[in-house]
């Protein structure tokens, strides 16, 4: 028996076939007498009464576009198998089909109302919402980047302002080689690799491999001691520190301080060059120019002779010389060789500033014997090592001597190298290559060697370079015997040259004196005037090639390290510097005096003065010696 309503009942009979009643409960008094038998079916017309009908399908939302099927169900489980009637009261949102298959057209306002309906008007129902699709967030674009995940190539001190399409978080992987500040700028800081990388609120990130490219030479700032170095960028506060290739600058160098500028006086420091860096608060702050060329000062100091022309060996100050003219180094260990010219001595100087005589009678010259056994010069000029011996030019003999680098007095012999002439005819000028004595010269001023092993000679008065091989043999190599100035292959012409330097490539540089020029001999012969302009040019200007301007330079030098030139520019008193470029510099000296640097001197190299300098020598470290003539000393350069 099922019950259908508070009073009716369903009865279903026993038998083949079954038949269902309907009965109504008219009193409680009595079951007999309650139950009246209404209507009667058979199985299979059982109407339906108290169904349940369910949906499945409705639970999610749906997308527009999206297609579910909906299935329903009916409550008890062993009703008759019902077709349903599917409806959506809102169409435009959600249609069902008769399959019960909903498909979402669009967004409404409110969930749509689906019902599934029997035949018997028993109705089931549920309600489905169509929401937004989602559209997926746009794609990060860095327009900073030449394209996603590319390179940026920047050079140090460069800044970049940083785009990106939506909004986002700039992060740099390595922040000492580039940064970026709140308002999304980036600065390149220094030479070196990184990533960039633009960070979306959801985690999505676009960005760019970053490269920093050494700032151009032309573009570094550069200075010496006590000179100011003005640093540009932004930020800077009063507790600014400034580093320049990790040295830290005193503070009391740090002499002004604003949010764009800082100016610091260099120190003396030939390791303060490098990044620059300026941090606040442990926190560094882009600079627009972060590279710093500490420039070497010259700093001049006497090394022996005090001014006094006279004759003493003795330590530093205490020893003196006569009118000095030539000098050289020993390579094999750092012993000076000096020729005291007006003393016809050979004076060799420690590298402590010890001076004793190593060859060279004093008071005598001009002797066809040479004096033996230690020999005469008269008015020696340059001198050169070569392995274990010393060779010189005995200028007004117009002979190249050779003796021992003993550095001792006592046992020192002295060999004719080349010149002179035939010792029965006694001491000649003149002009001849031949072999040996058979050569001749005419005031032989300076003399120079390469790796080669042959010697190079300014032969003054011949207005010729002169070669000398290891065995004597004497040939010419450049100029036609003229005075003059000419650069030609087939006829070089130089005016009474008194300085020249050779390099390991086959060059040879000559301080053609009275053309007040700086020639270069190339390893094929060929002459080029490479500083100054000629006689009629004398003077003194700093500048390019042959825009500089000489008077009477003398004696010359070439740094094997990096092909620099220095000349004493005699009747000028200074020091000059060539680069392989041509560009001429003065290094040191101003007008004629005798006067060191001050260590503590803010311009160094400008307050040293020399009187008529003249030979010139340079060692393995780079430092200058300088025979000053006019006073009577040995002056050493070092850079600082």
């Amino acid at each position: 028996m099922e019950k259908e309503a508070a009073d009716m009942y369903w009865f279903q009979s026993r038998g083949r076939r079954k038949y269902f009643f309907k009965l109504r409960v008219l009193s409680t008094l009595s079951a007999l007498s309650a139950v009246f038998l209404l209507a009667g079916c058979p199985d299979d017309e059982k109407p339906t009464f108290g169904l349940t009908i369910t949906i499945a399908g409705c639970e999610e939302a749906m997308l527009p576009g999206e297609e579910r099927v909906l299935k329903a169900t009916v409550e008890p489980r062993d009703a008759p198998r019902q077709t349903f009637r599917w409806e959506s009261d809102a169409p435009d949102a959600v249609r069902v089909a008769a399959n019960g298959v909903a498909t979402a057209l669009g967004p409404s306002e409110r969930a749509a109302r689906i019902t599934a309906t029997t035949p018997s008007g028993e109705t089931g129902v549920c309600f489905i919402t169509v929401r937004e699709k989602e559209q997926p967030p746009p794609e990060l674009l860095v327009d900073s980047c030449l394209e996603s995940w590319g390179t940026l190539s920047l050079e140090e001190g460069e800044a970049k302002q940083l785009r990106a399409n939506q909004s986002v978080q700039w992060m740099v992987g390595n922040e000492a080689v580039a940064m970026v500040n709140e308002e999304g700028i980036l600065f390149a800081l220094e030479e070196g690799a990184t990533t960039l990388r633009a960070i979306r609120g959801d985690g999505e990130a676009a960005g760019c491999k970053v490269e920093v490219r050494r700032l151009g030479e032309e573009k570094q700032l550069r200075g010496g001691f006590n000179t100011t170095l003005r640093i540009l960028g932004q930020g800077f506060s009063e507790e600014a520190v400034v580093t320049v290739g990790g040295i830290r600058a005193p503070q009391e160098n740090v002499v002004f301080i604003s949010p764009t500028e800082v100016e610091v006086k260099v120190p003396r420091n030939k390791n303060f060059t490098g990044h620059v860096r300026v941090s606040t608060h442990g926190k560094n702050v882009p600079v627009s120019s972060p590279r710093f060329v500490y420039e070497l000062t010259a700093v001049v100091r006497t090394l022996a002779g005090n001014g006094t022309a006279d004759f003493a060996d003795g330590q530093g100050a205490a020893a003196r010389f006569r009118a000095p003219r030539g000098i050289a180094v020993d390579p094999r260990n750092g012993n000076l060789y000096v020729a005291d010219s007006a003393n016809n001595l050979i004076r060799m100087i420690t590298p402590s500033g010890m001076v004793n005589t190593v060859a060279g009678m004093h008071g005598r010259y001009n002797e066809t014997d040479m004096c033996a056994p230690r020999g005469c010069f008269s008015i020696p000029g340059g001198l050169v090592i070569k392995g274990s011996d010393v060779y010189v030019a005995d200028t007004h003999n117009h002979r190249l001597i050779k003796f021992a680098a003993t550095g001792a007095y006592v046992g020192t012999e002295v060999h004719l190298f080349a010149g002179g002439g035939p010792a029965w005819v006694g001491i000649q000028a003149g002009f001849a290559d031949a072999q040996g004595e058979a050569a001749l010269f005419w005031h032989p001023m300076a003399i120079a060697t390469n790796r080669s092993g042959d010697f190079f000679v300014a032969d003054v008065d011949n207005h010729r370079i002169r070669r000398v091989s290891p065995s004597g043999g004497v040939t010419t190599l450049a100029g036609d015997g003229n005075a003059g100035l000419l650069d030609n292959i087939q006829s070089t012409r130089f005016h009474r040259p008194w300085g020249i330097a050779a390099d390991d490539a086959g060059n040879v540089y000559v301080a053609d004196t009275d053309n007040n020029a700086i020639r270069k001999i190339s390893a094929n012969g060929q002459a080029q005037t490479i500083a100054g302009a000629g006689p009629a040019h004398s003077g003194f200007a700093d500048g390019q090639g042959t825009a500089a301007r000489f008077n009477t330079p003398m004696g010359i030098a070439v740094d094997s390290r990096n092909g620099d030139l220095y000349v004493t520019d005699s009747h000028n008193h200074r020091i000059r510097k060539i680069t392989p470029q041509g560009l001429v510099s003065t290094i040191a000296g101003s007008a004629a005096g005798f006067a060191d640097d001050s260590p503590t001197a803010t311009t160094p190299g400008t307050v040293a003065r020399f009187h008529a300098p003249l030979g010139i020598a340079i060692d393995a470290a780079g430092n200058l010696y300088v025979a000053d003539l006019g006073n009577h000393s040995i002056r050493k350069i070092t850079f600082e």
